[in-house]
């Protein structure tokens, strides 16, 4: 009988950001296409095809938040920007880099065509130029297919050389190597961090004053909903679960996040069932526990149970991986 485990969750802190509620629309995509990072999220499809085509993580940086819709389009946040899935588009377009606020990117009114130097191009579609290093960049990497036409000429911007465009913020690294000497900056990071949104998921965080002083109300109905990390996992391969719990207190309330929520997972492994108990549920309502998959055969399914108490109820649901690769 192989023996599973659940190992302790600050071996893997630096992969997990917290999430606080899951989106019923994250894309499946077919078993292998998928690459996991260091941030602990994957890429995955077409957004995957699309990462690998045009510089990876020279581009675009790691993922911040798995595949979530957004407005009603499929988005995926990275460091340097966002991917946006148009399937209304033709085949090669896609997969765009999404534009991000306009307070995160700058725009200059529109020069006059200049008598190009060596090594320049003017683009008369928002009257600006794009020259020496930036240029070289900015066609190696896709032109403005993919990061748009320039929005700006050359500046300075915290005592380092710029350069916007309608979807990326290119920067002059001076002292870096000579392939990352130019590299877009982190606008996915910081649009991320000025709207207010959590990593992870990408949901905006509850305002404070919406809280509920969960102590002097009394819990009539829980809602748990439990994802995990991988829907395709490999073998021997750390598998988060995610589970969020909201509560309604009256009826007159809204449900809000729960915390303190205690939470129980039933594995059902091929061999075996493992239970685990999770963390008691944070400010968001939120729980997660890291467990290996162990050595199990290509094409089995791996089901979970999972068992909520709070305010003297109980609730349970339900969710599975498939074990592939």
């Amino acid at each position: 009988m192989k023996k599973h485990f659940a190992p302790s969750i600050t071996l893997f802190l630096n992969l997990i950001i917290v999430l606080t509620t899951v989106s019923g629309a994250v894309a499946q995509s077919p078993p292998g296409n998928e690459r996991v990072f260091p941030t602990g999220f994957s890429v995955r499809g077409e957004f995957l095809d699309f990462f690998e085509r045009h510089g990876e993580i020279q581009v675009f940086g790691y993922p911040l938040t798995i595949e979530f819709e957004e407005d009603g389009r499929l988005v995926q946040y990275f460091h340097r920007g966002k991917l946006e899935l148009h399937p209304e588009n033709p085949p090669e377009q896609r997969v765009m880099l999404g534009l991000l606020d306009a307070d995160l990117l700058i725009s200059e009114p529109p020069i006059a065509e200049p008598e190009l130097q060596p090594d320049s191009q003017f683009f008369p579609e928002t009257g600006h130029t794009v020259t020496c290093a930036f240029l070289r960049y900015f066609q190696t990497w896709g032109g403005s297919a993919l990061f748009g036409y320039p929005t700006t000429e050359m500046m300075v911007e915290n005592r380092r050389i710029v350069q916007y465009f309608q979807r990326a913020r290119l920067e002059w690294h001076p002292d870096s190597l000579p392939n990352l000497k130019v590299r877009p900056g982190k606008l996915g990071e910081i649009y991320l961090d000025k709207n207010n949104i959590l990593p992870g998921v990408g949901v905006r965080k509850p305002p404070a004053d919406s809280r509920v002083d969960q102590e002097s109300l009394q819990v009539v109905s829980l809602d748990v909903n439990a994802e995990v990390s991988y829907p395709y996992a490999g073998q021997n391969q750390p598998q988060i679960l995610y589970v969020f719990v909201y509560a309604q207190y009256d009826t007159a309330t809204p449900t809000a996040p729960a915390m303190g929520a205690t939470v129980r997972a039933v594995i059902h492994f091929p061999d075996e069932d493992l239970e685990i108990v999770l963390p008691k549920t944070n400010e968001l309502g939120l729980s997660w526990q890291v467990f290996e998959v162990g050595q199990i055969s290509d094409g089995e399914t791996v089901f979970i149970d999972i068992i909520v108490s709070y305010g003297g109820r109980e609730e349970t649901t339900k969710t599975s991986f498939l074990v592939w690769l």
